[in-house]
């Protein structure tokens, strides 16, 4: 995704089959292994949204 905004218009929470899938996988993450890299290409740090869970 280029930006936060590209990913909240694919990530529709009120679909309860959609919201529940992302949340199983995204409990197999492996949180054991630091992420590195870029999230979005050209995230603003300071937006607190890219700090937080997508799903709560």
């Amino acid at each position: 995704m280029a930006n936060h905004a590209a990913f909240l218009c694919h990530v529709d929470k009120s679909v309860e089959v959609l919201t529940t899938a992302m949340g199983v996988w995204f409990e197999n993450y492996d949180t054991g292994v630091p992420f590195s890299g870029e999230l979005y290409a050209a995230a603003d740090t300071r937006d607190e949204q890219v700090h937080t869970s997508s799903i709560s």
